[in-house]
């Protein structure tokens, strides 16, 4: 019989496609014979196929795949044969995710979880950049910032690395961590006496640190109090009659903390002069003598 003319295929340009999304078809043009059947190698990716009469390719692929050169081998009636090469591609989609609400944490309180809603692909790995502060972490496969803040931090821009399989999305959000404010309890009431060291008054602080602590009204002569412990102490060297003392410890953010205490200064009181009668003298009369007390 009469030979059957062999096919005679154009390569066409390569593709680049992304994972769950249908490829625009790929095509040869034959400008030669009929073709009677096309294969192809390697393997297509999952989800992709080729038409076994026209060479066409198509379909929505499922697995991402590196770039591959594929051969097509057009075949005529008469086995006769053409091949054409062309590139192939197969991406993951890439992450889309959205950025997150800043927030301003406290140092010893665990912040309120930071995520991040991703509409797109599955992601294989989070970074972030600069270091997140002390007790601070990214979970390196949903990219949610949790945990408990131990270092204050100014207000610091980061920004969030998110990775695919092939493909990366970038976020930024600010973040800053505040000192705890103080929280100082009030101390034990005190009767003091002139001359004589009272006992440091000490004010329990639960919170953050203190920078600063000031005092109203203003204590008595001889006593102070420590600009940076709140505790009170020294020796009074002026009477006062009870008095509630306020105290106020500052942070080094300017947050405030008060407590109160009563104390009162006394004068030492002397003791009495002894008096002694003595029966001398005449009828009627009494004489008196006394010896000085001592303190």
């Amino acid at each position: 019989g009469t030979p059957v003319p062999t096919p005679n295929i154009a390569n066409t340009g390569g593709q680049i496609a992304t994972i769950d999304f249908a490829i625009t078809d790929i095509t040869f043009n034959n400008s030669g014979g009929a073709i009677a059947s096309c294969t192809i190698t390697p393997a297509l990716p999952a989800g992709l196929s080729i038409n076994s009469t026209t060479c066409t390719i198509s379909g929505t692929p499922t697995e991402v795949k590196d770039t591959t050169l594929y051969t097509v081998t057009a075949k005529s009636a008469s086995n006769n044969t053409d091949v054409a090469i062309f590139p192939l591609t197969v991406y993951a989609l890439t992450p889309n995710i959205t950025h997150a609400v800043g927030q301003v944490a406290i140092t010893g309180s665990a912040i309120t979880r930071i995520t991040f809603s991703n509409s797109s692909s599955v992601l294989t790995s989070c970074t972030i950049t600069p270091t997140l502060p002390a007790g601070l972490s990214i979970d390196s496969a949903t990219c949610a910032i949790s945990g408990i803040p131990t270092e204050v931090k100014a207000t610091t821009v980061y920004t969030v690395i998110v990775k695919s399989a092939s493909n990366i999305d970038i976020i930024i959000f600010p973040l800053t961590v505040n000192p705890a404010a103080p929280n100082i309890a009030n101390a034990v009431d005190q009767i003091a006496t002139i001359g004589s060291a009272i006992r440091d008054i000490t004010f329990n602080n639960s919170g953050g640190a203190i920078a600063s602590c000031t005092v109203a009204p203003t204590l008595p002569a001889g006593l102070s109090i420590n600009s940076t412990t709140c505790t009170i102490s020294g020796t009074p060297t002026e009477v006062k009659a009870s008095t509630l003392y306020t105290i106020t410890a500052t942070n080094a953010m300017g947050q405030t903390a008060t407590a109160t205490v009563n104390l009162t200064t006394l004068l030492i009181v002397p003791a009495p002069a002894t008096l002694t009668a003595v029966a001398t003298g005449t009828p009627n009369e009494i004489m008196l003598s006394w010896t000085k007390a001592t303190n």
